[in-house]
Formats: structure tokens, sequence, C-alpha cells
């Protein structure tokens, strides 16, 4: 409501990712942002990231060969309150909805394109919510392998793997740093230098883009946001 609101009175919109809790919602958005002629992004600041771009790099180049698996997780333990905005129904909160949903972002931000098969576990909450959900996700000649969770502190890392090498990313959501591992030994390290929490990189790429009389990012275009909510919804369903 308030991202239509901004954009009915003539503004550009960077809005909290996810952007919207349902694919329908999201067309909504966009159609009134092209019919007004206006900037609309999804505020995935994960993308941004030098340490992710760096990583995209390095797939880029070769350094991995061919990817074949992604493994990413991301949760700790959360103390179940019922008027507590991660477990409240009432708030449309779901555990993919909320920070969980970087597991997500990731891959398909590394491989893209709609998988062709999904198989999820989950558990849910005394409030119905879901607390624990491990998904996997077949791309034909590679998959995902993801874990998001409310009930235990885990690692937080993801895994690109690949035919000739492992990027390694520890807490991806917010990288600072990557790393390209062959067999034992580290070939490559890389240490995002900048200050900040690293919100600063998506606030200027959205800078530059308005000043520049862009309408759409590049990074997190309209059809990388559909094929996050598609993701989304299609996990969720298998509840």
């Amino acid at each position: 409501e308030q991202s239509q609101l901004a954009l009915r009175n003539g503004k550009a919109v960077l809005c909290e990712k996810p952007i919207t809790t349902l694919p329908d919602q999201f067309l909504e958005l966009k159609t009134l942002a092209l019919s007004k002629n206006l900037y609309l992004m999804e505020g995935m600041w994960m993308y941004f990231l030098p340490a992710i771009q760096k990583a995209q790099q390095w797939i880029a180049e070769g350094k991995l060969g061919k990817i074949r698996s992604i493994k990413a997780d991301f949760g700790y333990n959360v103390h179940i309150d019922a008027e507590d905005t991660i477990y409240n129904q009432k708030l449309a909160v779901e555990l993919l909805l909320d920070k969980r949903i970087y597991p997500i972002a990731i891959a398909t931000l590394l491989l893209g394109s709609r998988p062709k098969t999904i198989n999820v576990t989950s558990r849910k909450a005394e409030t119905g919510v879901d607390s624990d959900v491990v998904a996997v996700l077949d791309y034909n000649k590679s998959s995902a392998i993801l874990h998001a969770s409310f009930e235990s502190q885990i690692r937080n890392t993801t895994q690109i793997i690949g035919e000739e090498g492992t990027i390694e990313i520890p807490d991806f959501w917010g990288a600072k740093s990557c790393t390209v591992i062959k067999g034992k030994d580290v070939v490559e390290h890389f240490v995002d230098q900048s200050s900040g929490r690293g919100f600063n990189h998506e606030i200027q790429a959205v800078t530059d883009d308005l000043l520049a009389g862009k309408k759409e990012s590049q990074v997190v275009s309209y059809s990388v946001s559909e094929q996050l909510q598609t993701l989304l919804s299609e996990v969720s369903s298998h509840f």
C-alpha cells in the first residue's frame, strides 16, 4: 500500500525485500510504475555487495568451471512469541518472507531460470508460521540445497560448487568476503574494505539509476523480482 501511494504521487520507489508477499501483488506494482513512468526496485541489498559481485565475476571468468550445486543456509534461534513480527500470522509473515529469503535469492541470482523440480521439507511453529524449511531445487544440470530456520543457529554460509572448485561466502546475506578453494588450497580471497554495513552500495546504485533517468534497475530488474516472487510462492505451496 505504501509503495502504491508513493507511485501514485509521482515518487520513485525502493521497497525493502520481499517487495510484495504474492506474485500478483508485484505485477500490480510493476504495472502502476510503468503507467506512471517511474522507477521501482526491490531492495535486495545482497545483490549489490562487492563480495557477491566478486563471486559472480569469478564464476564468469570460469574459475569454477560449470556450476553443479549451491548450498545456502540462513537461520538462528528465535523465541516463539505470537505478537512478535516474526511469528505473527496477522502480519503476513513467513519464514521465507523474512530474512530467510536470502538462500532463495542467492540461488536465483546464480542459477537464474526457474527450477525443473522443487522438493520441500518444513515445520511450523505453534502460531502456524513456518519455522524451518529445507528446499532442494533441481535445475537439470545443477541443483540448490537451501535451508532456512527460526529454530536453530546455523552457519549462514553459501557454497558455490563447480566442476573445478568451490566459492565459499560466509554470512553471505551481508557478505564482506569470499574465497575460491580448489581441493584443500585457497587460490583466491577477496575482502570488502568499504565502510558501512553494505546498504551504501544499493543506495548508490539506485541514485546512479535515477540521475541517469533509468526507470528500472539492471541488477534487481523486474524479471528478477518476478522470479523471486514466483519461486517463493512455489516453495511455500509445498508446506
